[in-house]
């Protein structure tokens, strides 16, 4: 449910509340279940774009993931850090099939998103 206006449901509320108690996000990189694509571009500025596509290229070398470049913005959470707050955002869509995806499927998943973090805390975006 996507909720009456952006921002209404306590979730997102609490997601808003967290990342705008960071100082210095680095980076966001929402994680989702469908398709073993990344979207880096969600119709932000020209540096929004670099720092973005830099960022889903780290991803793509570590997980081999293809890039989307969809130009336009879904409402979700990493267009909102991107667009917003400027954070340098991707969304990562695992997995192959139809949600929810088989429980057999969560170790290769698992694999291929393991390190996402270390990534991300040792690139500059």
């Amino acid at each position: 449910y996507a909720g009456e206006f952006p921002g209404s449901e306590l979730e997102t509320q609490a997601y808003m509340s967290l990342v705008n108690s960071l100082s210095n996000p680095i980076a966001c990189v929402s994680i989702h279940s469908q398709g073993e694509i990344i979207y880096w571009n969600c119709g932000q500025s020209a540096a929004g774009k670099t720092s973005a596509k830099k960022l889903a290229n780290a991803i793509k070398e570590y997980n081999g993931y293809s890039l989307i470049n969809t130009d336009s913005f879904t409402s979700a959470s990493a267009d909102w850090c991107m667009l917003v707050k400027g954070i340098p955002s991707v969304t990562v869509e695992t997995g192959i099939g139809n949600c929810p995806l088989p429980y057999s499927s969560y170790a290769g998943i698992y694999e291929d998103i393991r390190d996402i973090l270390l990534i991300v805390a040792n690139k500059d975006f």
